[in-house]
This record gives C-alpha cells, sequence and structure tokens, in this order.
C-alpha cells in the first residue's frame, strides 16, 4: 500500500468519525487540573487549543465556512490533555501515564474486553497503536482486507467519564445511507452505512459504535472505494445508479458481520454449551447410583 493512499485511508477514517473516541461521553466533572499551574496557565493552554480546535473544526467540513461540532469537540480534548491537563486533582492517587494495550490480535482473532471477535482470514493486520489521552486508553488496530477493503478500530477505555449509547455520526463530505442497531444483547452496536466523494474518490463505508459497559467502547469503521460519477446522478439524488449498487453490494457483504461484532463471543457461548452438555451427562450418569 503506497504512502499517499495509506494517508488518504487516514483522513477518511478521520473524517468518519472514527477517531471520535470522546463523542458521546458524559462527565460529571468539568474542572481541570495540573500540578504547579493555575488558572492563567489553563486560560493560554485553552485559548490555544480553542483556536487549533476552531481551524481542524472547519476543515472538517465541505466549504470551511461552519464548525463541525464533534471534530472542534475531540480536537480540543486532545489538545488540552496532551498539555498536562487532566480531571483528577493534584495529591489523589493516580494510574500510571503509560499507554494500556486492551486487545490481542492473534491471527484473525481479536481478544478484547473478555470477547472473542473473528475477522475474515483474509484480513491482515497493518498498524497495532496505544496511545493515551488524559484518562483515556485507545488502541488503534488498522486491518485489511481483499477488495480491498479496510478496517479501523478503535478500542477505547475511560476512567472518569461514562460513554453514552449514540448513533454512530457521518459528517462532510458523507452522507448517511442507511442506519440501524444491532440484535447482539451482550454487545450492543450501533452502525451507519454511508458515503461520499473524498478529494476525487468516492467511499462506501460502514461505521459502529460497540458499547461495551459504561467506561469501554469499541469504534470500528470499514471502508471501500466505489466507482466515480462520470455524470451527475437524477435530480434529488446524491448517488448514481452504479454506485448505489456499490454500496448497497458492500453493505450486503458487510453489514451482517459488523452487526454482530463479527461473530463475538460465539467461541465462549460454544464453551458454555458442551461444559453444559458434560454437567448434564454427569447428572444422569449419576441418577443410577
Amino acid at each position: 500500500m503506497n504512502k499517499s493512499r495509506c494517508r488518504l485511508i487516514w483522513q477518511v477514517v478521520f473524517l468518519c468519525g472514527m477517531i471520535l473516541w470522546v463523542s458521546g461521553c458524559s462527565s460529571s466533572n468539568k474542572l481541570w487540573y495540573k500540578a504547579g499551574n493555575n488558572q492563567a496557565d489553563f486560560d493560554l493552554d485553552t485559548n490555544e487549543c480553542i483556536r487549533i480546535a476552531k481551524e481542524v473544526g472547519r476543515q472538517a467540513t465541505i466549504t470551511g465556512e461552519r464548525i463541525n461540532p464533534d471534530v472542534y469537540n475531540t480536537t480540543y480534548s486532545n489538545c488540552i490533555f496532551s498539555r498536562g491537563w487532566t480531571h483528577t486533582p493534584p495529591g489523589t492517587e493516580q494510574k500510571s501515564v503509560r499507554p494500556v494495550e486492551m486487545a490481542t490480535v492473534k491471527g484473525n482473532e481479536i481478544h478484547v474486553f473478555a470477547r472473542l471477535l473473528k475477522l475474515p482470514v483474509d484480513f491482515q493486520l497493518i498498524r497495532n497503536q496505544t496511545s493515551r489521552f488524559g484518562d483515556v486508553n485507545v488502541q488503534t488496530l488498522f486491518f485489511q482486507g481483499d477488495g480491498p477493503v479496510y478496517l479501523n478500530m478503535d478500542i477505547v477505555e475511560t476512567l472518569s467519564r461514562q460513554f453514552d449509547f449514540i448513533e454512530y455520526p457521518a459528517h462532510d463530505p458523507f452522507f448517511v445511507f442507511e442506519k440501524g442497531k444491532g440484535k447482539k444483547k451482550n454487545m450492543p452496536v450501533n452502525w451507519t452505512v454511508f458515503s461520499g466523494d473524498f478529494k476525487g474518490t468516492w467511499v462506501a463505508g460502514i461505521g459502529a459504535y460497540y458499547l461495551v459497559d459504561k467506561n469501554k467502547r469499541i469504534n470500528l469503521v470499514m471502508t471501500k472505494d466505489i466507482p466515480s460519477q462520470n455524470k451527475p446522478p437524477p435530480d434529488g439524488l446524491k448517488l448514481t445508479r452504479i454506485q448505489k449498487q456499490a454500496v448497497e453490494s458492500f453493505s450486503d457483504q458487510w453489514l451482517e458481520k459488523v452487526e454482530t461484532g463479527f461473530g463475538v463471543n460465539e467461541m465462549n457461548e460454544k464453551n458454555n454449551l458442551v461444559v453444559g452438555s458434560g454437567k448434564n451427562f454427569i447428572q444422569w450418569i449419576g441418577s443410577f447410583f
């Protein structure tokens, strides 16, 4: 995969909202602390972070005349955390600031938060990176499969805030094609099928938020290129007939896998079934004695 293509993919992931790991977070603690610093120091840092967040928020829209609120909030949080400000008062016990690896990858299997996700066997791990922003741990897994299809997974754990069960957003230049909810009770998911023209490349994608518990979430986005528009679509439509068919084909191929978390916990369920059957057999044998 060449560098320009890889850079484009990461930009797509950014604008699709994949790195919006604080989106849908709520917190009862609104105060910021940094040992040895005062309100004046915070004002200097927060003003600079606001300036940066506004610029990045404008770049995330097509015209640049307005600010994307989700991108603004995320950029500001990343900026202020990176400058050492946290919600933890100085003098209280603090956990290590080193990033934590929350998931392990073995071939096409991802073991994360006591769950097992099975990807198609053709998916290859391209990047595995851990980072930490204040009291938020993030592990990013990036895969490439046949097609090519690209999958980015952000595994997020927070220490002082909680995730809300929100819809997965689609930001400019992308638009929602379809959205819904998964059916697995052990890991609820909100998903969105989206499409759009990003810097001359038309993309079909699926984004999903898996809410593991109030402090743990898995953010996922899959993307694939679709044909460009040789001529404008009919009035009132955003896609040509060929593009619509390409998005539907992509959705038909991957949506069920996304909805079910790529078979999350299937192995555990099978093991439980075997153990349960074994206990029943032993009890049946014992009834003869």
